[in-house]
């Protein structure tokens, strides 16, 4: 059995979100990949955010066919993190609208495929499924 030390890895990077977490499981499925990392990216990749490691464990559910409803746990979003998007003080940058379209899931068939230029600089690339 091999610890993997000194192996070469190839890596896909894959952005994704609570309106095409099921695209994504279906996309990473296809590959089979030996690993797979979720990354949260949560504000400015700074700050950690409830609604972005919620999504992340929404997709390791699915890769791993662990059946659960997020669906509850996603509208309450509503009562925590997601209060800025009800803040009056935010409406012209973060009104309310944003955070229903942002947490709808499953609305998107595609993913998008980070796509290094030549110039070094990364493109997303829609894949559809």
């Amino acid at each position: 059995m091999s610890n993997g030390i000194g192996k070469k890895y190839s890596f896909i990077v894959v952005t994704g979100s609570f309106v095409n977490a099921k695209s994504i499981i279906k996309y990473i499925n296809t590959l089979k990949p030996d690993l797979v990392t979720l990354v949260a990216m949560g504000y400015r990749a700074t700050i950690s955010a409830e609604e972005d490691l919620l999504c992340a464990e929404m997709i390791a559910a699915g890769l791993t066919n662990r059946q659960e409803n997020f669906e509850k746990r996603i509208v309450d979003l509503k009562n925590s993190s997601g209060k800025r998007f009800f803040n009056p003080e935010n409406i012209s940058y973060s009104p309310p609208t944003d955070f229903f379209l942002c947490t709808m899931s499953n609305r998107f068939n595609f993913v998008l495929k980070a796509v290094t230029r030549l110039d070094g600089n990364i493109d997303l690339m829609k894949v559809e499924l």
